[in-house]
C-alpha cells in the first residue's frame, strides 16, 4: 500500500517511517513531502492509495488544509494525523470527510498502519455504495423514462382516435387523472379573448360536476394575476411543487375561493399552455392533492409534453369542424348551383328542337347546314346537362345521400350502340366499334345514369388518343354478370396514378396542364356502379392504351340493399 505523508516536521517524519515498518501486516510504502502543494501535485500524478495528513504546514493550516486536499483528489482516503489533541477539531474533520483522526502523541505502529488500512477499505466501501446507488438510481430513471413513454404513446393513440372536439377535450382530462394528478382544469381561450373552464376530471368522479360548475364560478380573467392568466400570457409553465397557505391566499379571488382550493387539498399543482401553430389555445393545471404527490422538473417535462400533443388533439379537432362545415356549405352550394344551372341548359335545349323542327318544315336552301348546327347545340347541352348531373350527384354523395335509381328493363347491347354512334358524331380521328357476343343483354338498371357512365367512358377514350386510332366497346354475359369494356389506344395512365383515379378530382399526371378535365367523371360513374351492385376496373399502360371494366348484375340484389 503507497501512503503519502504530508509533514514539515522532520522528526516526525522519520518516526512515522519507522512505525509503519515496523507494522505487522502487508508492506507499507510510504513517500514523504513537506508541504501541500508538493502533496496535491504527488496526488494528480496517480499510485497514492492514502494520505497521511498534518494539519498544520507552512502553506496551509487546519481544517483548510483537509479541505484543499479532498477537493484536489477527491478518490484518496485521508487520516488525519496532528499534534493537536483537541476533540472538536477531530469530530468536525472527519465531519469534513477525513476517514479518521489521530492524535501524534497517542498513537503505535499497529494502530496507525490499522487506521490507515481501514480508511481504505472504507473509502472502496463508499465508492461501492455510492456506485450501487448510482447505478440504483439509472435503472429507476430508465424505468421512469419507460413509464413516461408508454404513458405518452397511450395518450397519442387515445388522442388521435377521435376529431371531435368535445370528446377530445374529455380525453385530455381522463388521461391526467388519476395517472398524473388527483385531479385537473381545463381552460380554453374563446376567439373574443376570454377564458372559459371547459372541463374538469377529479379522481372522484361523483365530484366532478359539482366541481367544475364551483370552479367556474372563477374563471381566471384574462388581464388578472392569477396563475393560470400568467401561463395565458407568457405561453410559459409554471411549477408549484409545494402550495402554502400564502399562495392559495394570492391566487384566489376572494375568500370563498381561497376556502374551495383549501377544501379541494391542493399540495402542488403544474399549470402548462395548450400551445398550437404558435397560438395559445389554453391551459391545463395539474393538481395533486390526496395522493401526497410532489411535482418536480421530471413531473414538468412529461407535462409540457403531454400538453403540446393534446394541443395539437384540439387543434386538430377544431380544423376538422371547420373542414365539415366548409365541406357543407360547397356541397350546398354545388347542389344549388347544379340544379339552377338546368334550367336555362333545358331552355336552350328545348329550342333547339324547336328551330331543327321549324327549318326542316320550312325547306329553306340551307337547312342541311342550319340542321347539322342545332344538332351540335343539341349534343353540347345534353353533354353540358350530362356534366352538371355528374356534379349533382358528386354533391348527393358528398352530403351522404344515395343517388336515387329509376331501375327498368335496359338494353346494354342497344345503349352501347346508341352511346358510340353519337359519339362518332363528335370526332374525325377516332373510330368507334361495338363488338357484341349478344344480340341484346337486358338487365334492371337506371338506364339514364348507365348512359352517364358510358359516356363519361367514351369521352375519356376519345379525349386522352389526341392523335386518333381505334375505340372499341364491348359487350358480354359472364354467367350472372352483364360485363362491358370501352379499350383505346391513347396514352394511358401513370402506374403511381392508377391506385387513385377514381377518386373524387384525380388525374392522370401525364395529361394535367395538356388536356382539360374535372376528374369527377370516373369517381361518378364508380358510384353509379356500385350501387347498382356491380363493379368498375381500369387497366392501363402509358403510352399504349386504357381498358376499363364494368361488371353489372343481371337480377336485382335482395330487396334491402335497392336503391
Amino acid at each position: 500500500m503507497r501512503v503519502l505523508l504530508i509533514e514539515d516536521n522532520r522528526a516526525d517524519a522519520l518516526l512515522i517511517r519507522t512505525m509503519l515498518s515496523e507494522a505487522p501486516g502487508d508492506a507499507l510504502d510510504l513517500e514523504w513531502v513537506e508541504r501541500l502543494a508538493a502533496g496535491l501535485q504527488r496526488c494528480a500524478e496517480g499510485g497514492i492509495q492514502v494520505a497521511l495528513l498534518d494539519l498544520s504546514l507552512p502553506d496551509s493550516q487546519g481544517l483548510e488544509t483537509l479541505a484543499r486536499l479532498r477537493v484536489h483528489a477527491p478518490d484518496v482516503p485521508i487520516v488525519v494525523l496532528t499534534g493537536l489533541e483537541d476533540e472538536a477539531l477531530g469530530l468536525k474533520a472527519l465531519q469534513e470527510g477525513a476517514q479518521d483522526y489521530l492524535a501524534k502523541g497517542q498513537v503505535g505502529s499497529a494502530l496507525l498502519a490499522r487506521s490507515l488500512r481501514y480508511a481504505v477499505e472504507r473509502k472502496r466501501a463508499e465508492e461501492e455504495r455510492a456506485q450501487l446507488i448510482r447505478e440504483q438510481a439509472a435503472r429507476a430513471e430508465a424505468e421512469a423514462a419507460r413509464q413516461r413513454l408508454a404513458f405518452l404513446a397511450e395518450a397519442s393513440a387515445m388522442l388521435a382516435s377521435s376529431l371531435e372536439y368535445e370528446t377530445t377535450l374529455h380525453r385530455v382530462a381522463r388521461l391526467v387523472v388519476p395517472s398524473l394528478a388527483d385531479y385537473c382544469v381545463i381552460d380554453l381561450v374563446e376567439q373574443d379573448g376570454q377564458v372559459r373552464r371547459v372541463e374538469v376530471a377529479h379522481v372522484d368522479p361523483t365530484r366532478e360536476q359539482l366541481l367544475l360548475e364551483e370552479l367556474r364560478s372563477y374563471q381566471p380573467g384574462s388581464g388578472s394575476n392569477s396563475p393560470v392568466a400568467r401561463v395565458l400570457r407568457s405561453g410559459e409553465p409554471e411549477l408549484f411543487p409545494d402550495i402554502p397557505d400564502w399562495l392559495v391566499e394570492a391566487a384566489a379571488q376572494d375568500a370563498a375561493h381561497a376556502e374551495l382550493v383549501r377544501a379541494l387539498g391542493a399540495r402542488s399543482a403544474i399549470i402548462v399552455p395548450l400551445i398550437a401553430r404558435g397560438h395559445t389555445l389554453g391551459a391545463i393545471t395539474f393538481t395533486a392533492a390526496e395522493s401526497g404527490r410532489r411535482y418536480g422538473p421530471s413531473e414538468l417535462a412529461l407535462a409540457v409534453d403531454l400538453a403540446h400533443r393534446c394541443a395539437l388533439a384540439i387543434d386538430n379537432a377544431h380544423l376538422y369542424r371547420q373542414l365539415e362545415q366548409n365541406l357543407r356549405t360547397r356541397d350546398d352550394f354545388l347542389a344549388s348551383a347544379s340544379h339552377d344551372l338546368k334550367t336555362p341548359l333545358t331552355t336552350i335545349k328545348g329550342y333547339a328542337q324547336l328551330v331543327q323542327r321549324q327549318v326542316a318544315r320550312a325547306g329553306l336552301p340551307d337547312a342541311s347546314r342550319l340542321i347539322e348546327g342545332l344538332e351540335k347545340i343539341d349534343a353540347a347541352t345534353t353533354r353540358m346537362a350530362i356534366l352538371i348531373d355528374e356534379l349533382l350527384d358528386v354533391a348527393r354523395l358528398q352530403m351522404g345521400q344515395p343517388l336515387p335509381l329509376d331501375r327498368h328493363a335496359t338494353d346494354l347491347v342497344a345503349l352501347a350502340r346508341q352511346a358510340a354512334a353519337e359519339h362518332e358524331h363528335t370526332t374525325e380521328r377516332h373510330q368507334l366499334r361495338v363488338e357484341a357476343a349478344v344480340v341484346e343483354l337486358v338487365g334492371l338498371w337506371d338506364e339514364v345514369r348507365l348512359e352517364r357512365v358510358l359516356g363519361n367512358l367514351l369521352d375519356n377514350a376519345i379525349k386522352y388518343s389526341p392523335e386518333g386510332g381505334k375505340v372499341t366497346v364491348c359487350v358480354a354475359q359472364q354467367g350472372p354478370w352483364a360485363v362491358l369494356q370501352v379499350r383505346d389506344q391513347g396514352i394511358g395512365i401513370p402506374a403511381a396514378d392508377l391506385p387513385r383515379i377514381f377518386e373524387r378530382f384525380q388525374r392522370g399526371g401525364n395529361v394535367i396542364g395538356r388536356i382539360a378535365g374535372t376528374g369527377i367523371g370516373l369517381a361518378g360513374a364508380r358510384k353509379i356502379v356500385e350501387q347498382h351492385g356491380g363493379q368498375i376496373a381500369i387497366e392501363s399502360q402509358e403510352g399504349v392504351g386504357t381498358i376499363v371494366t364494368v361488371r353489372l348484375p343481371l337480377a336485382l340484389e335482395p330487396a334491402g340493399s335497392r336503391q
